[in-house]
């Protein structure tokens, strides 16, 4: 996962950029759903790991957007998976 991180700032530093940038506003995205921030911290986490599995983005793709409905994506999965832990 380090090695992953690394590669994409070797390749182009601008992921640390969009990290610095994007991050505090996700996270309150994200906590204003759980209303709680380390939970959301942790979802922004996960989504900074998707962008970097698909970074660079092309020119004109809208970076805010696509971690807002990607997080949001990772929010769904989590709740998803702890409804079928209760009902277990």
């Amino acid at each position: 996962m380090q090695g992953a991180v690394e590669q994409v700032n070797a390749e182009s530093g601008t992921l640390e950029a969009a990290f610095r940038d994007h991050l505090p506003r996700l996270v309150r995205r994200l906590a204003l759903v759980v209303r709680d921030v380390d939970e959301a911290e942790d979802l922004a986490q996960v989504t900074f790991l998707r962008a970097a599995e698909r970074w660079p983005f092309p020119p004109n793709q809208d970076v805010a957007r696509w971690l807002a409905v990607v997080g949001f994506g990772v929010l769904l999965a989590a709740l998803a998976g702890f409804a079928v832990a209760v009902w277990r």
